[in-house]
C-alpha cells in the first residue's frame, strides 16, 4: 500500500480492476485512464510552476537604464522625438525610453529619442538575443519612475514580428498572474487530501477525538468506537472499526471531532453508515456534520434538513455527503460529524468514513482523493504545497529588498516600527519610563539599551549597514548609526557613463598608483555620468590633471546646476572633492558633467555618508483604529523619508468596542492605513507582521467579557491582507505559539514578551530577510 494504491506483483494495467485509487463519479474504483488523465493534468500543473519557478528566479538581461518608459501608446514615427513629454517628463535626444504599452504589441521595446522622426531602438536591444528577458530600471518618470520592468515574452522572438510584453519586475505581476493560474488549476485537479486523520478509525493509526462533553453541558455522549460488523463493501475501502450507535442508548450518541484553523471557503464532508435494520436515526436533525468557530458559533448541515444526501453503495451501507460553507469572517477551528441528538430508534448504527477536504471554491467529492483516509495522493500534495510555496517566495521576495538595498553603498536604511506595546518593548529586562500613556506620538519611548526585539533588530541591521558606527539617539525611540563608504563607480550597476552624444556607453577601470581605490573611471570629452542616492550627504572624488586649465566638473541634482568645480591641477594630483549635502535623507539622482574639450575626467569614488536609522513608535495602548489616517498618529509616526515601514497591530483590536468586534474590522483598518502609505509615502514598502499569542486572563475564551476576538484570529487577519495586498508577512504568532506549544515561556504576564520572545521575534525577522 503506496499514497493510497494497492498494486499486485502482475501487469497493473491488466489488473486495472484492482487498482484503488480515487473514487470517481458513483459506481466504483477509478480506472487507469482516469488515474492517466489526472496525472497528465496534474503534469500540466508541475510544468507551469516550473516555468513560474524560471520567472521568478532566471537571470535576466540588464540593460543600461532608460530615461523614462510609456504608459500608454505613442506614435513611433513622431512622438518619440526632442522636447516630447513622456509620463511628466520632458525627453531629450539621446534619451532612452522604454516603450512597453504599444496597442500593437511588437512595437514594444527599448528606443532612443531622435532629434526628429522616428526613432530607433536602442543599438543594445534590437535583436532577438538581446530582447530575451531583456530588463531595464527607469529612472525617471510620475507613474514608471524607480522602477524595474523585464521582458516576458519567451522562445524565439523576431524583432518587429512578436509580442513583446513588459513585466513590472517590482511588483511580480507575472509571477502573481503565474500563480493565480496555477492555484486554479491546482484547485480543479488535485485530489484534496482528508483533513480528518485516520477517518476510517483505524486501530493502528492515529486516532481522532469524541465530542468534547464540556462544549455542551447536560448532555450524555455515550457512543464509543468499535468493530464493524462484517460488510465486503467497508472493507474494500478499508474501513473495519466505526463510531457504534446503539439504538439501546436512548438517542444518544457522538461526533467525531477533528480540529482545524479554516477562514472561508467550502468543506466537502462525508460518512459512511451501516444500518442493523432500518434508517430511521431517531432525531429531528438526522445526521450532522458542522463547522465550529472560536466563537463557538456553528454553521451546520443534515441529512433531515437536505444538506447531508445520500448514496446507496450496498444494501445495509450509505454514504452521506454535502457542503459546508464556512464563514469568511470567523475562524473555524474544528470540524465535528456524526450523531448528537435525542429520540428512539429502532437500528444500530456504524459511523465510519468520515472524510473532510476543503477549498476556495465548492468542492465535489471526484475533486477529493477519497477514500485514502490517511492522505491525499502525494505527488498532487507536492504539487499544492510547490503552489503555496512559491506564493510566499513572491511575497518574500519584497521584503528581500530590504536586504538588497542593505548592501547598497548608495542606499540609506531608514526603518519606521509602527505598533503597540509589544513594539515599544513592554517585558524586555531594563526598559525605559512607560508613562504617561497617552496614546500619542509624545508618549515616552523605550531607552536603547534594553533586551526589546526593537533593539536587537536594530543593533543588527546598523551592524550589517553601518558596521555599528557612530550610534547615536537624535530623539525618542530613534537608533542611528552613520558610516562614511565608498563606492566603486566601475562595478556599481547604478552608476551610469554617457558619451558625449549622450549614449550609454561600457564601464571601464583604469589602475592607477593613488587615489581613493586605485582605480578610475574616466567620463569622456563632454560625457557624463549618472546615478541615483537616497541619502543626506556625498562626496566626489576625482583626479585633476593639467592638461586643461579650463576643465571643470559641473553637477546636476535631479536636473539642476547645483555647482562646478575646476577640474585642473599641476602637477597633477590625486582625490579632489566636491561635497553635496542634501539636508535630509531624500532620493536624488546626480548627473556630473565633463566640461572639458580635451581631457576625460577620471571619477576615483562615491562617497556616501551613509545612515541607517531604525524608529520605534510603538505606541503603548494603541489599536488599528488609533493608527487610523484620520489621526495623528500615521502622518507623524511614519516618516516621510522611511524607506520600510513595518506594521505590528491587532493585539490590542481585540478589546475595542467598536463594532464590528470581529478580526474583520482589524482588516478593514490595515487596509486603510496601507491605502494612505500608498498615497502619501510613495518610497516606503509596508510590511505586515503578526503579534503575539496571548494566553490565559489575556485571552478571548478565558475573558470573552474584555476580548472580543482572539489573537490567533489577529494573525489571520494580518496574514489575509498580507496575502491579499502581495506583501511580505513575518509570522511572530506563529514562533511565539511553537515556543509556548514546547513547553517554554516566552512572555512575561501572558500578553508581553519576556526576554524570550523579544529574542525570538528578532530571529524570526532577521531569519526572513537573509
Amino acid at each position: 500500500m503506496t499514497d493510497g494504491v494497492t498494486t499486485i506483483n502482475v501487469d497493473p494495467v491488466a489488473v486495472a480492476d484492482q487498482v484503488l485509487v480515487n473514487r470517481s463519479g458513483s459506481t466504483g474504483l477509478q480506472t487507469i485512464n482516469d488515474l492517466g488523465t489526472q496525472l497528465a493534468a496534474s503534469g500540466a500543473i508541475a510544468d507551469a510552476i516550473t516555468a513560474t519557478k524560471a520567472l521568478a528566479a532566471s537571470g535576466v538581461q540588464w540593460k543600461d537604464p532608460a530615461v523614462v518608459a510609456t504608459t500608454a501608446n505613442i506614435n513611433l514615427a513622431t512622438g518619440l522625438v526632442n522636447g516630447a513629454v513622456i509620463d511628466g517628463v520632458a525627453v531629450a535626444t539621446g534619451d532612452r525610453v522604454l516603450v512597453r504599452s504599444q496597442a500593437t504589441l511588437s512595437e514594444n521595446g527599448l528606443y532612443v529619442v531622435a532629434a526628429s522622426g522616428a526613432a530607433a531602438r536602442a543599438a543594445d536591444a534590437d535583436a532577438s538575443d538581446e530582447l530575451l528577458r531583456m530588463a531595464v530600471f527607469v529612472r525617471s518618470g510620475t507613474l514608471a519612475g524607480g522602477k524595474q520592468f523585464v521582458c516576458i515574452s519567451a522562445g524565439t522572438i523576431v524583432v518587429g514580428t512578436t509580442f513583446l510584453r513588459f513585466s513590472e519586475i517590482a511588483d511580480q505581476s507575472q509571477l502573481n498572474a503565474n500563480l493565480t493560474t496555477l492555484q486554479t488549476s491546482v484547485a480543479q485537479h488535485s485530489a484534496l487530501e482528508n483533513l480528518i486523520e485516520n477517518g476510517n478509525l483505524s486501530d493502528n493509526a492515529r486516532g481522532v477525538k469524541l465530542f468534547d462533553p464540556d462544549l455542551q453541558t447536560g448532555t450524555s455522549w455515550t457512543a464509543r468506537f468499535g468493530g464493524l460488523p462484517i460488510s465486503d463493501y467497508l472493507k474494500s475501502v478499508n474501513c473495519d472499526n466505526a463510531l457504534y450507535v446503539p439504538a439501546s442508548l436512548g438517542g444518544r450518541g457522538n461526533l467525531v471531532v477533528q480540529e482545524t484553523t479554516l477562514v472561508g471557503g467550502y468543506m466537502f464532508v462525508s460518512m459512511l453508515v451501516r444500518s442493523t435494520g432500518d434508517w430511521t436515526f431517531g432525531n429531528e436533525s438526522g445526521l450532522v456534520s458542522q463547522a465550529r468557530y472560536s466563537d463557538m458559533t456553528t454553521t451546520v448541515i443534515t441529512s433531515a434538513g437536505g444538506g447531508l444526501t445520500y448514496e446507496i453503495v450496498s444494501s445495509t451501507v450509505r454514504r452521506y455527503s454535502g457542503v459546508i460553507a464556512l464563514d469568511g469572517t470567523k475562524t473555524c477551528v474544528r470540524v465535528e460529524m456524526g450523531l448528537n441528538d435525542g429520540g428512539a430508534r429502532t437500528a444500530n448504527f456504524y459511523l465510519t468514513g468520515f472524510w473532510a477536504s476543503w477549498a476556495h471554491t465548492t468542492v465535489s467529492r471526484n475533486q477529493t482523493a477519497y477514500p485514502n483516509w490517511r492522505s491525499s495522493v502525494a505527488n498532487i500534495v507536492s504539487l499544492r504545497g510547490q503552489v503555496d510555496r512559491l506564493s510566499a517566495f513572491e511575497r518574500r521576495m519584497k521584503l528581500m529588498s530590504l536586504a538588497e538595498r542593505c548592501s547598497d553603498g548608495l542606499v540609506s536604511i531608514i526603518i519606521a516600527l509602527l505598533g503597540d506595546s509589544n513594539t515599544w518593548g513592554l517585558g524586555a529586562t531594563g526598559i525605559g519610563e512607560s508613562y504617561p500613556r497617552n496614546h500619542a506620538l509624545a508618549d515616552p519611548r523605550d531607552v536603547l539599551t534594553s533586551s526589546s526585539w526593537p533593539n536587537l533588530f536594530g543593533e543588527w541591521i546598523g551592524q550589517l549597514v553601518c558596521g555599528g558606527e557612530n550610534l547615536s539617539n537624535p530623539s525618542p525611540g530613534v537608533r542611528q548609526y552613520q558610516q562614511s563608504q565608498l563606492v566603486d563607480p566601475v562595478t556599481h550597476d547604478s552608476v551610469v557613463l554617457y558619451n558625449s552624444s549622450g549614449q550609454p556607453i561600457n564601464k571601464v577601470g583604469t589602475v592607477t598608483t593613488g587615489g581613493k581605490l586605485y582605480q578610475y573611471l574616466g567620463i569622456p570629452l563632454g560625457g557624463s555620468l549618472e546615478f541615483p542616492v537616497y541619502g543626506q550627504t556625498l562626496s566626489l572624488w576625482f583626479s585633476a590633471l593639467p592638461n586643461d586649465a579650463a576643465q571643470t566638473l559641473d553637477v546636476y541634482v535631479n536636473g539642476v546646476l547645483h555647482g562646478s568645480m575646476s577640474a585642473y591641477a599641476s602637477p597633477a594630483a590625486f582625490s579632489k572633492n566636491y561635497d553635496i549635502d542634501f539636508g535630509s535623507v531624500v532620493s536624488k539622482t546626480v548627473k556630473l558633467v565633463n566640461n572639458s574639450a580635451t581631457t576625460s575626467l577620471r571619477l576615483e569614488a562615491i562617497e556616501h555618508k551613509r545612515i541607517c536609522r531604525v524608529v520605534n513608535n510603538g505606541i503603548i495602548g494603541t489599536s488599528s483604529n488609533t493608527w487610523l489616517p484620520a489621526g495623528a498618529l500615521l502622518s507623524g509616526g511614519l516618516p516621510i523619508e522611511a524607506n520600510f515601514a513595518m506594521i505590528m497591530l491587532g493585539t490590542n483590536d481585540r478589546g475595542d468596542t467598536t463594532f464590528p468586534r470581529d478580526a474583520v474590522r482589524l482588516e478593514r483598518n490595515l487596509s486603510s492605513i496601507l491605502d494612505w502609505i500608498s498615497a502619501n509615502r510613495p518610497f516606503t514598502k509596508p510590511l505586515l507582521m503578526t503579534s503575539v499569542r496571548a494566553v490565559g486572563n489575556y485571552e478571548e475564551p478565558d475573558n470573552p467579557g474584555t476580548y472580543f476576538f482572539s489573537s490567533s484570529e489577529v494573525a489571520l487577519a494580518n496574514a489575509r491582507v498580507a496575502a491579499s495586498r502581495k506583501l511580505p508577512l513575518i509570522d511572530i504568532y506563529g514562533a511565539i505559539n511553537r515556543i509556548i506549544v514546547n513547553g517554554d515561556d516566552p512572555l512575561a504576564d501572558d500578553l508581553h514578551y519576556n526576554d524570550i520572545g523579544h529574542k525570538a521575534v528578532f530571529e524570526v525577522i532577521s531569519k526572513f530577510m537573509f
